[in-house]
């Protein structure tokens, strides 16, 4: 009797564990989604002000004065994301960038091959994992590149 009252509570320990666990898993993928559905929103409202200027004085500042970044990138006069820090720098007159700290193993390899189409680079910390002849990224080089406990991916505008 007593065995068996244990085994059931064991049982219902796991299952607890088990629905926590997912619960974490599907967080982690918002956390990705949200992430990236903001750098897309970023990234066009930028390029839609900037059409025919050039890009380099393009700083957090103005990004967020501009109001260039979703409100929820935006935390005490910083940007930011789901994970950590977002900076925005013109790089030239025609490219700028964007760049992405602290992000996890798993997101930073999920987020390398983020709309590669709309990036001239994407380098990962500090390496550039977009291959320019077929404009991808391919899962080994984004699995290489994100070794770090917390990384950082930087993606340039075309």
């Amino acid at each position: 009797m007593i065995l068996e009252a244990i085994q059931a509570y064991g049982f219902k320990l796991l299952m607890v564990v088990g629905a926590v666990f997912l619960a974490y898993l599907a967080l982690q993928k918002y956390y990705e989604a949200e992430t990236m559905q903001n750098l897309s929103v970023m990234r066009t409202e930028i390029e839609s002000a900037y059409r025919g200027v050039s890009y380099s004085s393009l700083t957090n500042d103005i990004v967020i004065k501009g109001q260039f970044a979703p409100r929820g990138m935006i935390k005490n006069s910083s940007l930011v994301s789901s994970y950590g820090a977002v900076t925005v720098s013109g790089i030239s007159d025609t490219k700028y960038s964007i760049t992405l700290a602290s992000l996890p193993q798993k997101a930073c390899q999920d987020m390398a091959s983020y709309s590669t189409d709309s990036w001239s680079a994407i380098n990962v910390n500090g390496s550039n994992v977009l291959d320019s002849s077929t404009g991808t990224v391919g899962v080994d080089a984004a699995i290489g590149a994100c070794q770090s406990a917390e990384n950082v991916i930087q993606y340039v505008s075309r």
